[in-house]
């Protein structure tokens, strides 16, 4: 199992539940990772979101949104995939903008 498929079980293993979109973030979208702080990360993003898991017995205080990317370029041979929170993403592509 890839570290993706591992992440995604453990997610759904803890309650949360597989969505294609929540709040700001749909499946498809061109992303990035809030700590990338150069022009080419927000001018085109640096991964596609892939999966979006949201737990849903959390609410309506906390939204607990996690989501699964895919890198354009890996930084290393198993880092094809990023996992971060909602809050730790900055969307490149809005929805209803080319999707």
């Amino acid at each position: 199992m890839s570290r993706a498929e591992d992440r995604a079980a453990d997610l759904l293993a803890s309650g949360y539940v597989e969505m294609t979109s929540v709040g700001r973030l749909a499946v498809g979208q061109r992303v990035h990772h809030v700590g990338e702080r150069y022009p080419a990360a927000s001018d085109s993003g640096t991964a596609v979101l892939e999966r979006i898991f949201h737990r849903p017995d959390r609410e309506p205080h906390n939204t607990d949104v996690e989501v699964i990317v895919k890198r354009d370029k890996p930084r290393y041979e198993d880092d094809t995939h990023g996992f971060w929170a909602d809050y730790h993403t900055v969307v490149v592509t809005p929805l209803g903008d080319g999707l």
